[in-house]
């Protein structure tokens, strides 16, 4: 084979690369640190909950929203049927 160098040097150089990538992604983790005063970590819940609950309000909202949507939908779909149905008859 005549480019064995060229493929060891693409290898390691790939290594090399592989190595900085990992090292720089586990720099960029979310690291949680809860604050030491525990009236401070209380209120802080208390706001983070209420961010939760808003979410979880604006997606069960969504899902009820979807769930109207895909209803009407197949009744849409149904009506049409029917009416293909009468037609043909």
């Amino acid at each position: 084979m005549k480019n064995e160098g060229w493929f060891l040097i693409a290898f390691i150089l790939l290594a090399v690369i592989l190595l900085v990538m990992v090292s720089q992604a586990d720099r960029s983790k979310e690291h949680f640190d809860p604050p030491v005063d525990t009236a401070t970590r209380v209120s802080t819940l208390e706001t983070e909950v209420k961010t939760l609950d808003d979410r979880m309000s604006k997606a069960e909202t969504t899902l009820h929203d979807q769930e109207q949507q895909i209803t009407k939908a197949k009744s849409d779909v149904d009506t049409a049927t029917t009416q293909i149905q009468m037609v043909n008859s």
